[in-house]
């Protein structure tokens, strides 16, 4: 019916685009021929570029109702070292 509220959210077909790059690299350490170390660094959201979540589309947030309140994980940085023997 015109004028009246449906079942469905607000938001349910829209948001922000997800823009996120990971890259890893690896570097092979050789010691001898049956021992050798492995590094290996892993970046997550590379560019840090921010991404938010949907708007809030709950009538009954009050001053929250269309307002983006959370955003994803910044960019990540991990290392390891793994040993060969």
């Amino acid at each position: 019916m015109f004028g009246s509220l449906g079942n469905a959210r607000r938001t349910v077909c829209c948001g922000p685009h997800i823009s996120q790059t990971d890259f890893a690299i690896l570097k092979t350490i050789q010691f001898s021929e049956t021992k050798h170390i492995d590094f290996r660094a892993e970046f997550f959201n590379l560019f840090n570029h921010t991404q938010f979540f949907t708007p809030d589309g709950n009538t009954s947030d009050g001053s929250q109702f269309g307002q983006v309140t959370q955003a994803r994980d910044p960019r990540l940085v991990q290392f390891a070292l793994k040993l060969f023997f």
